[in-house]
């Protein structure tokens, strides 16, 4: 196995070489018979592709040989985790022979994936982890009967991104490592509702009106954690 890189590159000889090897040899009277001998390579030496290519020779004969293309420069994300879970909280109380219901909900919303980018024509790479976290709460009191109902709530939320990630550029001569921290604006807001049953829907609920009491949300906020990188 093979994988390299040179130290104090330069933009006009980005060297570089991974490969693996594999040679299988018999001694038969003191003679050598060569049984497997085979590669996979691809790399440049000062500006000059080397075997870049995948060979395998059995018993002194080719068997199999493919020349690699000149790889093309990609980029994709990986879709790691995606959950949201959430616990509510109800209790309720009669007024007489009206019922109050409270409720208490958290949400905790998690998402993480896998950006990446190669590109072998400029020999720059990078690979990060990305995480969303999320959070959500309500409070609220709400009163019904039979065709009515209505209540108050309280609603708040934010959101925050982590992005370290790790790069290779030898187009700067760097290796580097960075993260940087993006805080959503947190909002929250106080309203009442109210519901009513529809009579031409079968004493379905009907659309919820709400009537915003009080509403503010925070600026948001990016940081960056931490940036280091090396020359190479």
């Amino acid at each position: 196995m093979l994988a390299g890189t040179n130290k104090g590159c330069q933009a006009d000889h980005r060297n570089f070489m991974i490969g693996a090897y594999f040679n299988l040899d018999v001694w038969v009277l003191n003679e050598k018979y060569s049984m497997v001998d085979a590669y996979a390579e691809y790399g440049y030496i000062g500006g000059v592709a080397q075997k870049n290519g995948i060979q395998f020779n059995a018993f002194g004969k080719n068997r199999y040989s493919q020349a690699f293309p000149d790889m093309p420069c990609v980029e994709n994300t990986l879709n790691v985790l995606d959950i949201k879970p959430s616990k509510t909280f109800d209790y309720t109380v009669y007024v007489t022979i009206l019922p109050i219901t409270f409720s208490v909900g958290v949400t905790l919303g998690v998402k993480v994936t896998a950006p990446y980018h190669a590109c072998i024509a400029t020999s720059n790479a990078s690979v990060g982890l990305m995480l969303v976290g999320s959070l959500s709460f309500f409070a609220s009191a709400e009163a019904s009967i039979m065709l009515a109902k209505g209540g108050i709530r309280l609603e708040a939320e934010v959101d925050q991104t982590l992005d370290p990630n790790a790069y290779l550029s030898i187009s700067q001569c760097r290796i580097g490592f960075k993260a940087t921290s993006t805080t959503s604006p947190f909002s929250a807001k106080f309203l009442g509702y109210v519901q009513t049953r529809d009579y031409w829907n079968w004493l379905e609920w009907g659309e919820e009106s709400q009537y915003i009491f009080w509403e503010w949300q925070s600026n948001g906020m990016t940081k960056e954690l931490f940036n280091y990188y090396y020359e190479v």
